[in-house]
């Protein structure tokens, strides 16, 4: 098979290569300690080592050289002499040719560490080498959509394991990060295995022999016609379907992928022909000398002795060259075998529809594969991570997300910016958390999706157990966004389209909202009780509770009208007075027999649309209210040059006043209009002569920045 790229950790040349740099004196730990080598210990002499306590002087190298932190950080370290309980040992600077004696102490997560031995123990055993008399790396398999993931963020094979639905899913989809350490890319299969650190918050856990293959082949419908347009077509809906149009092409096919991949060991027999012969040449041009040494007498030189002694290495270079030209023979062979048996590791290249293989181009990057009729292997796989400390888990369906990401989890308890968020949220029993995502293929943290959403849970713990709960986010302008959380076992849910700081809170459970149903009685008796004053009172009952949505007769309304007065109507929410003008339009248009339906209620500000929010991104919103007049359901839009009045209850902060608040109309175009209002009473007012979105907002001219309000906030939506 030919290789593509490789990475390769050997622990042997590394430990040869420090210790020629340890002088012979290296050890004798006698002498002072330099402020430099106190440098590297902490408070109490000790080094600090981030992995768990070492069962070997090979396990304390592996964990000290897979650990990035560790490395990256004391890379001229080498450690010696160790105590029995390894948590002493001799560490030498091979920069200052400086050594001393010191005790370790391993820095690591008693509940990580359980978690990783119970992991360990569920990997497969792989299968055992006779010819090296070793057992090899289990593989994990990544499959179908996986490898198209895989390949659209451009995956480099040390990261192939953790695309692995397989391995991800025997992880219990926690967050460790596993890199494999060499890999072979040919052109229908990816690899990649050896020693895989299990690490957490730059602790290393475990450093297990464990790899990944992908088998290039994409799976189809069963009913998938075998002409190479029907598969090409089948393999780009899928793909479509999974990560969207236009991010893949298939540009070439051809037959015969077992050809193409055989080319790879014939190269590799071919170049171990070479080496035989070139071996044979050197032995016969060795035993060419000794005879010539023979032929003139001359057996008792030293350069003849040389000869001598030196015959028995080329006699094995020339062995081993064979049995390399045997091993990539057997290979080839064992290659072709499994090719065409049931269930052989590469029979998939026979499964291959009409032994067609198709090139898929994926920027300036190009991947073979083959295509498989069987519908029971396709796979659409779902974005998971779940943190080792915290259990939060994040889920998405969103295939824009390199499958190789991990969550990672800060929990908030002190700090500036958890005391501004308190400030502003003036809450006590809450958690806030910090919670990003990271894909070491793509090098990035993933903050934002486009178009889907991610599901965050969070474990209940004792002091949110049966309470009603909601999550907020604090934006850069102190601005509060709360998300509705759903209840499900034991975890609190929200849904997000991006990552910040959220704060898990007890909250108040919204109540239901309530229809009432004027009688004829009623408005009769508002009607009496009005008098000689202008307007027809319906009150709202005093036990009432989220009254949203209020039904009066048109018979009622009518009446109203006849006698020249205007109605006013009240909700939970606002109180809403329509003229004499207004009213006779709405009983003129509704006929006999019809009922009149205000409906208020509060909003959140996604409910405008994306053009409305884009126009008011940069405003502090303050209360979201819609409200709708509907006649037998069917909205009514036009009040023959009427007025509604429209009382929003509101309290301003502290520190602000009424005065401090405008409404701005804003068309489904997202064109802003300001409108006239007033604030009495604790209400902003405004009358209107058309309904649509209207918007509270902070004025920026009297905004104090660190003073703004962060409380009740809505966007008046009225579709009169």
């Amino acid at each position: 098979m030919r290789k593509m790229r490789a990475k390769v950790l050997s622990y042997v040349l590394v430990v040869l290569m420090i210790m020629s740099l340890i002088p012979v004196s290296a050890f004798a730990g006698g002498e002072a300690m330099s402020d430099e080598f106190k440098a590297i210990l902490n408070e109490k002499g000790e080094f600090e080592m981030y992995s768990v306590v070492p069962k070997s002087e090979d396990d304390v190298m592996k964990f000290f050289w897979d650990s990035e932190k560790m490395w990256n950080e004391y890379p001229d370290l080498w450690f010696d002499e160790f105590s029995d309980d390894y948590k002493s040992c001799v560490i030498t600077n091979s920069q200052t040719d400086e050594s001393h004696r010191v005790n370790i102490k391993y820095i690591y997560d008693e509940s990580a560490m359980a978690l990783v031995d119970g992991i360990v123990k569920k990997i497969p055993e792989g299968e055992y080498n006779e010819e090296y008399d070793y057992y090899e790396s289990y593989l994990f398999e990544v499959k179908d959509m996986e490898l198209v993931n895989y390949w659209l963020n451009n995956g480099d094979s040390c990261d192939l394991i953790s695309y692995s639905g397989e391995f991800k899913e025997l992880l219990g989809y926690k967050n460790f990060r596993i890199d494999g350490r060499k890999g072979d890319d040919a052109p229908f299969y990816t690899m990649v295995e050896g020693f895989a650190p299990f690490s957490y918050d730059g602790t290393v856990y475990d450093v297990v022999n464990i790899g990944a293959e992908a088998k290039h082949a994409i799976f189809v419908p069963d009913e998938t016609g075998d002409t190479p347009e029907e598969l090409q077509a089948a393999v780009l809906k899928r793909i479509e379907e999974y990560i969207g149009k236009g991010k893949v092409k298939i540009v070439d096919y051809g037959t015969n992928p077992l050809d193409i991949m055989l080319e790879g060991y014939d190269a590799s027999i071919e170049s171990a022909q070479e080496d035989v012969a070139r071996e044979q040449g050197y032995l016969a041009e060795h035993e060419g000398f000794i005879a010539d040494c023979e032929a003139s007498g001359d057996t008792t030189s030293e350069d003849y002795q040389s000869l001598i002694e030196q015959l028995p290495d080329r006699e094995e270079s020339v062995q081993q060259a064979q049995e390399n030209l045997e091993s990539a023979q057997n290979a080839k062979q064992k290659y072709i075998d499994e090719y065409n048996t049931v269930g052989g590791e590469n029979y998939y290249l026979n499964e291959a529809v009409g032994d067609y293989y198709f090139t898929m181009a994926v920027g300036e990057a190009e991947y073979s594969f083959v295509v498989i009729k069987d519908s029971k292997r396709m796979i659409t796989p779902e974005y998971k991570s779940s943190d080792v400390r915290t259990g939060i888990t994040v889920d998405s369906t969103d295939s824009s997300i390199p499958l190789d990401t991990l969550i990672s989890v800060d929990e908030l308890t002190s700090g500036k910016t958890y005391e501004d968020i308190m400030t502003v949220l003036n809450i006590d029993n809450c958690k806030s958390f910090d919670i990003n995502l990271f894909s070491a293929t793509l090098d990035k943290y993933i903050t934002k999706l486009e178009n889907g959403e991610f599901k965050v849970s969070i474990p209940i713990t004792t002091e949110f157990k049966d309470k009603d709960l909601i999550v907020y986010y604090v934006d850069d302008n102190k601005e509060i966004h709360e998300f509705e959380v759903t209840v499900v076992g034991n975890e609190a849910t929200f849904a997000t389209d991006h990552f910040s700081i959220y704060t898990l809170a007890e909250g108040t459970k919204t109540k239901e909202n309530i229809k009432i149903t004027v009688s004829e009685e009623t408005v009769n008796e508002a009607i009496k009780n009005a008098g000689n004053k202008d307007t027809v009172v319906i009150p709202l009952d005093d036990k009432a509770e989220n009254v949203t949505s209020v039904e009066l007769p048109v018979t009622s309304l009518k009446k109203v009208a006849d006698v020249k007065k205007e109605i006013q109507i009240e909700t939970s929410v606002a109180v809403v007075t329509f003229d004499v003008k207004a009213l006779e339009k709405i009983v003129k248009d509704a006929g006999a027999n019809a009922s009149i339906t205000l409906n208020v209620d509060k909003i959140k500000k996604d409910k405008l649309n994306t053009k409305q929010q884009e126009s008011i991104k940069d405003k502090t919103v303050e209360v979201v209210i819609s409200a709708e007049l509907l006649c037998n359901d069917k909205l009514i839009k036009e009040f023959g040059g009427g007025k509604v009045e429209v009382k929003v209850p509101f309290t301003p902060p502290k520190g602000t006043d009424g005065k401090d608040y405008k409404v701005l109309y804003v068309a489904d175009d997202g064109k802003i209009e300001e409108i006239p209002t007033q604030f009495k009473d604790n209400c902003i007012i405004m009358e209107l002569e058309h309904f649509s979105e209207y918007v509270i907002v902070k004025d920026v001219a009297t905004q104090s920045g660190t003073n703004a309000f962060f409380g009740q906030r809505a966007v008046l939506r009225t579709t009169l």
